[in-house]
């Protein structure tokens, strides 16, 4: 899953794929509940 497709930011979401940035559980959670992008059933199937 690319947890970088719930990130808000265009800048932030360029920059972390440029420096191969990893999430850990809880930051992937956090990013994933509070995308303003995604439908709630992306948000559950997340």
């Amino acid at each position: 899953m690319d947890i970088l497709r719930f990130v808000n930011s265009n800048a932030i979401r360029e920059h972390l794929k440029k420096v191969n940035y990893q999430f850990n559980t809880l930051e992937a959670a956090y990013l994933i509940a509070f995308c303003k992008d995604s439908t709630l059933e992306e948000r559950l199937n997340a």
